[in-house]
């Protein structure tokens, strides 16, 4: 990836980014000021610049998450002490909520159902009119860390957190018996850090993001149009040119978005300045 450049830039820190799959709309998490703190959730229309914000109550939680089309997002918030998570349609500024204690992951294509998660170790399918919910993957004593759907809505690229601390990058058919993970093809099992799996519009590749040669970097696998499993070794696809640029920090934030023909991901740049003053009392040098 040789054209970089940055898409959304303030002095606002931002977290979660988020892209349509015809890479038009973004959405994120924007976080500002030190004593009197403003964190909202940021909705742009990137060929007309056009915004909209969403005040949060809580801390940042993000979890800001596009519908396929861009006319639907998800995002998180801590209201009366409590997670939820809220969808914003089209034509509204107000989230409603769909659930409590919940994280959105995906939006199946159509926007009526969306892959959540529960609990550690499940991932649903979820009505968003009724909120009624079936199981689509189950695990016994394992954590899924994070997860995402093809195009399609037929396959789904997670994360298992394993007991030793492991962590494996998989993708399973969800059109099998519910819960049912056998069929699963594992692109990478390894000891350190594999976050963000997401699909390419068209199926033939998942980026996410990779430590396998120390830094973090935006790591890709070819995958066969017609199985869906991977194809040849994985290949870096973004790695940053200067060590204070990184992309996943603090540990565990990194996040990325594809669309047809760019890829949002957040860039945190650790820098620090030293200043000297000379202080004044009553109009004299100490």
């Amino acid at each position: 990836m040789s054209d970089l450049k940055v898409a959304l830039q303030d002095l606002m820190q931002k977290f979660d980014p988020t892209i349509s799959r015809d890479g038009s709309r973004a959405a994120f998490v924007a976080f500002g000021g030190s004593q009197a703190s403003r964190i909202e959730v940021q909705s742009r229309n990137l060929r007309t610049g056009q915004e909209m914000a969403i005040p949060m109550q809580g801390i940042i939680l993000g979890g800001t998450i596009l519908s396929p089309d861009g006319s639907v997002f998800a995002y998180r918030d801590i209201v009366d002490g409590k997670s939820r998570t809220y969808i914003v349609a089209p034509g509204t500024s107000i989230g409603r909520e769909v659930c409590e204690d919940c994280y959105l992951l995906d939006f199946f294509p159509g926007n009526e159902f969306a892959l959540v998660q529960v609990k550690p170790g499940e991932i649903l399918k979820m009505n968003l009119q009724t909120g009624e919910a079936s199981p689509l993957l189950v695990l016994h004593g394992e954590r899924i860390l994070d997860s995402s759907l093809d195009a399609d809505g037929k396959r789904i690229a997670w994360l298992a957190g394993k007991p030793d601390g492991r962590v494996a990058l998989l993708i399973s058919p969800i059109d099998g018996l519910p819960g049912d993970a056998r069929e699963a093809d594992t692109l990478a099992e390894a000891d350190y850090y594999l976050g963000s799996p997401v699909w390419s519009p068209n199926g033939r590749w998942l980026f996410y993001l990779s430590e396998k040669h120390g830094r973090t970097t935006l790591a890709a696998r070819e995958l066969d149009p017609m199985t869906k499993r991977p194809v040849g070794e994985e290949r870096e696809v973004y790695i940053s040119p200067e060590s204070r640029f990184m992309l996943n920090y603090p540990m565990g934030n990194g996040r990325i978005g594809v669309a047809a023909d760019r890829i949002i991901f957040t860039v945190t740049e650790v820098q620090g300045n030293i200043y000297m003053a000379t202080p004044k009392f009553g109009g004299r040098h100490t």
